[in-house]
């Protein structure tokens, strides 16, 4: 269900509840979010059933209440001059049950991959994305169709990392977008603003300089603004790639990071049978702990996609993709992996207000139509 027209300023929907429940809670008059129930699967976003739509964020909010998602779509179409447009698009609801039509947060003839959400101690949404600058300038067919011979065939991408931020987490601006890491292969970025203020963009840093790796870098956004990035102390391995992070702050100066690790020989196929999930805590986001390994057995299969999420007892999990589905695991090892029901790739699982009810989201079909799913599911 979509609704139309402007969305809402959330301090007004904040109000309004308040004034609905007479100034305070009482009985059967809680937030919408704290009265979920499970649901069926469902698009998210529909529109574009034939088109390609990938990479979802999730992003839960309180005072006001709110999700947000973010996600890669080409739904679109094309440029004047013929060049498909892949931009990212977000969509919020209020109550878990209508949702905001989808809005794009971008606005580049560049494509748009990889969105990132995170909320401030402000109040300020923050999106971090991927953006390729396709090469030579001026190109736009990938396509065997046209290349090669075509004058206007693409030979390459040149690979950023960009972050916007908005008031509301629905209205953004492509001119306010800033580049925080300048490429040529910095991908798929994950954005955690610290309750210190600072925001850490974490990212693939591939071929920096000169070097043959993927490494994991972070950009680091404090009182001084952005600063140049830097490559993460404690993890690297020479003899392994690194991809797909996510970090997450647990609590006040307590950070958790998961990433996939697999043989350098392999280049850049990260779906490797060597790719392993690997954790590591760190207590300033920038300097981590030794990793620890929490899949296995490699190199038997292919470990990707890791989400690190809250367990509703408190613990810390993580969960991530094999070739025979989604499987899941406590940080402290405290028992062994195990499936988890959420189907495709790209997993994401979120808490909401509701007790032990969590907020799911994957990717479902294959190149070129895709979707994102999604739903509510108990835990």
């Amino acid at each position: 269900m979509t609704r139309s027209g402007p969305p809402r300023p959330r301090a007004l929907v904040l109000v309004a509840l308040i004034a609905a429940c007479g100034g305070h809670r009482k009985e059967g008059c809680s937030p919408p979010l704290e009265k979920l129930a499970p649901t069926s699967a469902a698009t998210l976003g529909p529109g574009n059933e034939s088109g390609q739509d990938e990479d979802p964020s999730l992003l839960v909010t309180r005072m006001p209440d709110s999700l947000i998602a973010a996600w890669y779509s080409d739904r679109l179409g094309a440029h004047p001059d013929g060049l498909a447009r892949r931009e990212i698009f977000v969509t919020l609801s209020y109550d878990g049950k209508a949702w905001l039509d989808p809005t794009p947060a971008t606005d580049s003839h560049a494509w748009s991959f990889y969105p990132s959400l995170a909320r401030d101690p402000n109040g300020f949404v923050w999106l971090a994305f991927m953006r390729w600058h396709l090469l030579p300038d001026g190109c736009i067919y990938f396509d065997a169709q046209h290349c090669p011979g075509d004058p206007g065939c693409c030979t390459g991408t040149d690979r950023r990392i960009l972050v916007s931020a908005s008031y509301d987490g629905i209205t953004w601006s492509e001119a306010a977008s800033h580049e925080v890491a300048s490429g040529p292969a910095d991908e798929q970025p994950s954005i955690v603003a610290a309750s210190d203020g600072r925001l850490l963009a974490y990212f693939v840093s591939g071929y920096r300089g000169g070097d043959t790796r993927r490494q994991l870098q972070v950009a680091v956004r404090d009182s001084a603004g952005w600063h140049a990035p830097v490559a993460l102390g404690g993890v690297d391995d020479a003899a392994s790639n690194a991809v797909f992070p996510h970090a997450v702050e647990v609590s006040p100066g307590a950070f958790l990071l998961a990433f996939t690790r697999y043989d350098l020989a392999a280049g850049d196929d990260a779906f490797d049978p060597s790719a392993e999930i690997l954790v590591s805590s760190s207590a300033d986001g920038v300097q981590f702990d030794a990793p620890t390994v929490v899949s296995g057995p490699s190199p038997a299969r292919v470990d990707v996609f890791p989400w690190i999420y809250p367990e509703p007892d408190g613990r810390w999990s993580v969960l991530w993709v094999t070739e025979s589905g989604t499987l899941t695991r406590p940080l402290d090892l405290s028992s062994a992996e195990a499936p988890i029901d959420i189907p495709g790739y790209s997993p994401r699982l979120v808490p909401t207000p509701t007790d032990r009810l969590y907020w799911a989201a994957w990717v479902e079909g294959t190149d070129p139509n895709q979707q994102v799913r999604w739903r509510f599911v108990s835990r």
